[in-house]
């Protein structure tokens, strides 16, 4: 078996290609972070809709029956209570006690009500999920430098690519419950070639698998090593920084931030995936 680049020259390489693809890698986070957060805002925003007006004239009557329990409490403290003094506590211990289950069952209401809304933002989340990672792929394996062309090519690759990672659930039975996250982790990381066949060399999403499968045989240890590590590395530099912006700039504008620096962190995963992938291709004796 043929020598891999190390762990610190795959690094080097990555970011080598993001300064100087930055600017298409930039556009689509940026892109993909304002419209993960857009879902976000927007199913905020739906949620304070749907249970502002009730649930701000439930807070008045609690406030208010709170307000009297508070007022007799201190009577006996100071006194006693004469026997209307203690009926009228037990009433509104009572309607505390309905109140609350008002408030539950309200909150139930509302959730149903947003069901719809919860469904559509999911799908939203999922769909942007997707053109995001085909988008970052395609610049990262073929190249691509001007944003205009590299989201025309995502969009003709959007399906294939899509289909292949169906293709790929199925065969690390990541579907499984349990069991199958155990699984995945087994066989996911021979399939990191997977994509470099696809769109380099046009096969299908069931070649693609099986060649990417078969070159790899002996690298699971490096290809999942090195991806984790590098993986781990940058999803805590990307926290640490969302979180410095957040606390500094507020939810909104922080919050918009934190999206774009989540998506280019998985751009520079992509990237360093498939650096890593054509290593692994170029060394295999397979």
């Amino acid at each position: 078996m043929a020598s891999m680049k190390p762990l610190g020259t795959l690094i080097n390489d990555a970011i080598k290609f993001t300064q100087t693809h930055l600017v298409v890698l930039v556009v689509g986070a940026v892109v993909f972070g304002f419209l993960t957060q857009g879902v976000g805002w927007w199913m905020a925003g739906s949620a304070g809709m749907g249970m502002g007006k009730d649930l701000g004239a439930w807070q008045n009557q609690m406030e208010s029956v709170g307000k009297q329990m508070e007022a007799l409490q201190q009577k006996a403290a100071n006194g006693g209570l004469d026997e209307a003094s203690q009926k009228q506590m037990e009433e509104l211990g009572k309607q505390m006690a309905e109140q609350s289950m008002q408030g539950a069952s309200m909150m139930g209401g509302v959730f149903l009500s947003m069901l719809p809304a919860i469904g559509l933002a999911l799908l939203l989340t999922i769909v942007i999920s997707l053109f995001a990672k085909s988008y970052f792929l395609v610049v990262a394996v073929k190249g691509m430098s001007d944003p205009a062309t590299a989201l025309q090519a995502t969009v003709m690759w959007l399906l294939p690519l899509v289909g292949l990672w169906i293709w790929l659930a199925l065969r690390t039975f990541i579907w499984i419950p349990f069991i199958g996250l155990i699984i995945a982790i087994i066989l996911g990381p021979r399939f990191i070639l997977a994509p470099l066949y696809l769109l380099e060399h046009n096969k299908g999403a069931m070649e693609s698998a099986r060649m990417s499968y078969a070159k790899t045989k002996g690298y699971w240890g490096k290809i999942f090593g090195n991806a984790l590590l590098f993986g781990i590395v940058t999803m805590v530099c990307a926290g640490i920084l969302s979180k410095i912006f957040v606390g500094v700039l507020g939810l909104m504008a922080g919050g918009f931030l934190a999206a774009v620096i989540s998506e280019f962190a998985g751009a520079m995963l992509v990237v360093f995936s498939m650096q890593l992938a054509r290593t692994v291709m170029e060394n295999s004796r397979a």
